[in-house]
């Protein structure tokens, strides 16, 4: 199992790269705030783009999960 974290606001980028150090990611997950990506949108799309860009990189992973954390908001 690996995870990964992608952090989106009107963008989206890779925080932390697919890894199977659970302590890594979570180091990670521990330094996100509100500014650490603020643009004031919240754009859905940039994320799952983003996220089916990760996945294209691994085409021998038959399963692929993606979870979506959002505020609810979606501007795109």
């Amino acid at each position: 199992e690996r995870v990964g974290l992608i952090l989106f606001s009107g963008a989206a980028f890779v925080q932390c790269p697919l890894t199977e150090d659970k302590a890594a990611f979570s180091m990670f997950v521990r330094q996100v705030d509100v500014e650490t990506i603020s643009s004031g949108t919240t754009s859905l799309q940039e994320a799952i783009k983003e996220a089916l860009r990760v996945f294209a990189k691994m085409p021998e992973r038959k399963n692929k999960l993606l979870l979506v954390i959002t505020d609810g908001e979606d501007f795109s």
